[in-house]
């Protein structure tokens, strides 16, 4: 049961307090759960179709770096992840649009999940990219963090970097320099 505050918080059962959100905590709760719900429907899948590993896997590992680049509070992370959570959030609402096909299938479970990222997608992409309250928030957090989350900002732009220039490589070589294959 939750009961205000005189302090404008709210405390949820026996005194464990629930704060209040502002933008910057809804952007990254919303990110978390639509990595949640993307990393379910790419389980599903895999489990379904087993040669889907690969596209599975990359998914859900863009999926799960949005929440840890606003996390650690990467500038590049938010744009290329809102970005990422517009495009995602349209390529599921696609099918719907077109034809409809999914809900007139019978596979209603399966459209909803699909329409429930989407809309989670596109609210937390719109929540990183035109919220103004957001962008001050995020400033001030990023004016804040400690130091160890710039470091692990540093590497995880690092990281970002060398997964460019392996897949980079890994294309040119397939495509070039492999003659056998």
């Amino acid at each position: 049961m939750l009961c205000p505050d005189v302090g404008g918080r709210l405390f949820f059962l026996r005194g464990i307090m629930v704060q209040n959100f502002n933008h910057y905590r809804t952007a990254l709760y919303l990110s978390i759960v639509v990595a949640l719900t993307n990393c379910l429907v790419c389980g599903l899948s895999v489990f379904l179709r087993p040669q889907n590993v690969r596209d599975s896997v990359g998914l859900c590992v863009l999926s799960v770096a949005v929440p840890a680049g606003l996390w650690l509070g990467s500038n590049f992370v938010r744009y290329i992840g809102a970005l990422f959570l517009v495009l995602w959030g349209g390529f599921l609402l696609l099918p719907w649009i077109s034809s409809g096909a999914e809900l007139r299938s019978g596979q209603l479970a399966l459209a909803l999940v699909f329409g429930f990222s989407a809309a989670l997608s596109l609210v937390a992409a719109t929540i990183l990219l035109l919220s103004r309250k957001f962008s001050v928030e995020f400033a001030e957090e990023r004016k804040q963090q400690p130091k160890y989350k710039r470091y692990l900002r540093w590497g995880l732009l690092a990281g970002i970097g060398a997964a460019v220039v392996i897949a980079t490589a890994n294309d040119v070589y397939y495509l070039f320099l492999a003659k056998g294959v």
